[in-house]
């Protein structure tokens, strides 16, 4: 089974049909341009506390989008600082802290 259909299953699985689709590999253009149109941008980060002070390239995109942007991961890093400095989003490290900002950013966005 190729990844596409194992990701089709997991949405179908849980019931996604309706809020999530997937387009296949797009452009870089194409990426930045969804980025630039989303009303949130998810940044998962690294799970190796290890490597506190790494940022991914895709946090630099993020940026530049100008979205509200949601970090989570259950460690402190980098990115937390960042988000907090530039004011470009949230970082959770919990479950329920990541429903919590989730529903703030819900009600901002409404």
């Amino acid at each position: 089974m190729c990844i596409r259909d194992r990701v089709d299953a997991q949405i179908s699985g849980l019931g996604l049909e309706t809020v999530a689709c997937q387009y296949g590999r797009v452009s870089f253009e194409e990426a930045i341009a969804a980025q630039r149109e989303s009303q949130l941008l998810y940044n998962p980060k690294w799970g190796d506390p290890s490597e506190p002070g790494i940022y991914s390239g895709k946090i630099f995109e993020y940026l530049a989008a100008l979205r509200p942007i949601l970090a989570t991961g259950d460690h402190p890093d980098v990115v937390d600082g960042l988000l907090s400095e530039t004011g470009a989003g949230s970082a959770a490290r919990t479950v329920e802290e990541t429903q919590r900002l989730l529903l703030e950013m819900y009600r901002e966005y409404q």
